[in-house]
């Protein structure tokens, strides 16, 4: 389609890149099936006459990439300092866009953004990412519904593995613990629709979310685990006691007043039982000499 509206690139940009561990693999992938040679410090591969660019970028604040714990990590590629929505900007100047994003941070609305950046340039957006609802984003800004521009959001079950996924003990399911991620695939409706992805790639659970709502256990383990009780891989570790390393940094946390800690840590509370809860109390609210 590009080619017969006179195109000659394509920009696969990514957004929030990080490490580029999964822009690099893209990169790879794509080359790989292509037939084509890459070099990932400047990935680029020819699809006929239509040069396909790889570039993955990352805001230019140092703060930002600590935060994100990112700041250390080696790079897969060469991943370009740019804030990412003049980033889509500067390059929807230059060519056409599939915009991608893996993890955006907790409370991130990328998505609108990307499509009022990228205008008429944006072909497709797809965000691999938790639920919404997991990451405190409204529902309705990942799941896009049908405009004039672009089509209503597909959603995608791959079989992925992320840092959130673990090994859940003491359910009947023994994946409860993994599938967190997934596929939210935006298209301009001047693209072609999504071509489906086979069976042998996705997972038939559906959304996590709608599994932790399905199983309150399960709800518990997620709730506990998000804020660094990493112990926690099933029911009876509510009851558990907490390590001291993940104690010890709750208490560093709660003697240098990190906002939003005690909130944080209010819903966990909920699920937690016996020594358990009692030494999360105690952490929170340590006694005065």
């Amino acid at each position: 389609q590009l080619m017969d509206q006179g195109h000659r690139r394509l920009i696969f940009l990514s957004i929030g890149a990080g490490d580029a561990l999964v822009e690099a693999s893209v990169a790879l992938h794509l080359a790989k099936a292509l037939g084509q040679a890459l070099q990932l410090e400047e990935p680029r591969v020819m699809y006929g006459d239509l040069e396909i660019s790889v570039i993955a970028t990352d805001t230019d604040l140092e703060e930002d990439l600590r935060q994100n714990r990112v700041a250390e990590a080696p790079r897969e590629m060469r991943v370009v300092p740019m804030e990412r929505r003049r980033a889509v900007r500067h390059y929807a100047a230059e060519a056409p866009l599939y915009v991608f994003c893996s993890w955006m941070p907790m409370h991130a609305c990328w998505c609108s953004d990307v499509v009022e950046d990228a205008g008429n340039q944006l072909l497709e957006m797809c965000f691999l990412s938790a639920p919404p609802e997991l990451i405190q984003v409204p529902r309705q800004e990942v799941l896009r519904p049908s405009t004039a521009q672009m089509r209503s959001t597909e959603e995608i079950f791959p079989k992925t593995l992320n840092r959130w996924d673990f090994l859940a003990q003491g359910f009947e399911d023994k994946s409860a613990g993994l599938f967190h991620s997934q596929l939210y695939v935006t298209s301009a409706r001047s693209w072609a629709r999504l071509e489906a992805v086979p069976q042998l790639l996705q997972h038939p659970f559906g959304g996590y979310r709608r599994r932790m709502d399905a199983d309150e256990a399960l709800t518990a383990v997620n709730v506990c685990r998000a804020v660094g009780l990493f112990h926690v891989h099933g029911p009876e570790d509510l009851a558990s006691l907490v390590p001291q390393q993940h104690l010890l940094s709750l208490r560093m946390a709660a003697e240098l007043g990190e906002t939003g800690l005690k909130a944080r840590f209010g819903e966990c509370l909920k699920y937690l039982k016996g020594a358990a809860r009692k030494q999360v109390l105690e952490a929170l609210h340590p006694k005065k000499n």
